[in-house]
């Protein structure tokens, strides 16, 4: 995104609350194996995370929330015309998940799901 595009969008963000410009979170991963692959993965697919397995695929919507859908027409030079822009679809915003069992639950249940003779 380029600086032009930042202050031309500038003004749009202060007419449409839903609207905003935010750098792309970083998602940490656990360094242990079993855990995970019980948390899952999620890949970065058009410019967001999509959950792949594990929790991250059953809570995606959840995690990712919806885009919302903002229009304006624009003339024959690409230049936004003004007072034509309309919210089409209000955006939700993603949530965070938080899990019942804590890192060590985690770990002592699937310790105990594996056989270990």
């Amino acid at each position: 995104m380029t600086p032009q595009y930042l202050k031309s969008a500038q003004i749009l963000l202060f007419i449409i609350p839903e609207l905003s410009i935010r750098p792309t979170p970083k998602r940490v991963s656990i360094k242990m194996p079993k855990v995970k692959e019980y948390i899952g993965t999620a890949r970065y697919i058009n410019d967001r995370w999509i959950g792949v397995s594990g929790i991250e695929k059953e809570f995606n919507s959840h995690l990712n929330g919806s885009d919302g859908l903002y229009t304006v027409m624009i003339d024959k030079d690409g230049k936004w015309i003004k007072g034509t822009g309309m919210n089409k679809k209000k955006m939700i915003p993603g949530k965070n998940l938080f899990l019942k069992e804590g890192l060590n639950d985690i770990v002592n249940q699937l310790t105990l799901g594996t056989d270990e003779s």
